[in-house]
């Protein structure tokens, strides 16, 4: 858990969520790590501002919303390229994905989504699947 990530969790404990991070936390399955920001690839990312990437244009607004969960990015990254998630921001992470090389194979899933059988997939392992990955 990164320092931002924490605050993040601080911000929005309720219910599952704070007995959850509780019961992690008292078996010590919580691994404090220092900020993994990374200034190159949020560089990147701001340069995307007004392209066209295919289909997909990188707006103000559509920046913004990934700068403010590019650090569970950054996390993924320095850990195990896993993301699990209830935030919506994951097509706008697939959509530039082509242009970031390291995050086309930071695997996204968010357990709030049926579809994506995230507890089956955890109790599997949870190993890498490609059409889980931002590059798909």
């Amino acid at each position: 858990m990164t320092p931002e990530i924490k605050t993040e969790w601080d911000n929005h404990q309720r219910g599952f969520a704070l007995r959850w991070l509780s019961a992690m936390t008292r078996q010590s399955k919580i691994e404090t790590i220092l900020s993994p920001h990374n200034d190159t690839l949020r560089g990147k990312l701001t340069s995307l501002i007004g392209q066209q990437i295919g289909k997909y244009s990188v707006t103000e607004e559509t920046y913004a919303k990934m700068l403010k969960d590019w650090h569970l990015l950054e996390a993924a990254l320095v850990t195990d390229k896993v993301i699990l998630t209830l935030d919506k921001v994951r097509f706008h992470f697939k959509a530039i994905s082509a242009q970031f090389d390291d995050i086309r194979t930071i695997t996204w899933v968010n357990p709030d989504a049926p579809e994506e059988e995230a507890v089956s997939w955890l109790e599997a392992g949870a190993m890498p699947e490609t059409h889980r990955m931002l590059g798909s």
